[in-house]
């Protein structure tokens, strides 16, 4: 004979990543919004490992239900509006602000857009190490030539 259950059973378990391909496994998310579908976000966010902060000043049920009981990294609620200083330091947005340099680069766009929004206060040249080479960005805002290039160039 089976006995019903009032515990609400999971709608998902834990993931390896989340499927942008982002390993997020520690990592600090914020989610702002408590509505069911900011809900849904952090639950794939922490079934990825994630440590998901949440911003909102009335989350609701579906998302006070994830904070008890995440599928993976922690969900904590934070019941109050978001500024952008709780920005800071969260790596899905540190990521996309280094893919956005990444894709102005490539896509021949460079420094002139790029000085155009630092100027507008989003800074977007990249910062640390250079992704293929043991030199890093610096402070410059310039991008790194491979070797190859300035060997193989004749206009360098």
């Amino acid at each position: 004979m089976r006995h019903p259950s009032a515990q609400r059973p999971r709608r998902m378990d834990r993931l390896a990543t989340l499927p942008l391909f982002f390993p997020l496994d520690g990592r600090r998310i914020v989610v702002i919004g408590g509505s069911e579908a900011a809900a849904w976000k952090a639950e794939l966010l922490s079934a990825a490992g994630a440590a998901v902060a949440v911003l909102s000043p009335e989350p609701c049920a579906d998302m006070e239900a994830l904070a008890a009981d995440p599928p993976g990294g922690p969900v904590r609620l934070e019941r109050r509006s978001w500024s952008p200083s709780d920005l800071d330091g969260a790596a899905l947005v540190t990521e996309f602000r280094m893919q956005r340099a990444f894709d102005f680069y490539l896509t021949g766009q460079r420094l002139g857009d790029l000085r155009r929004y630092a100027d507008a206060g989003t800074d977007l040249f990249p910062t640390g190490k250079y992704p293929t080479l043991r030199d890093s960005y610096g402070a410059m805002h310039c991008f790194i030539v491979p070797l190859s290039e300035k060997s193989s160039n004749p206009n360098y």
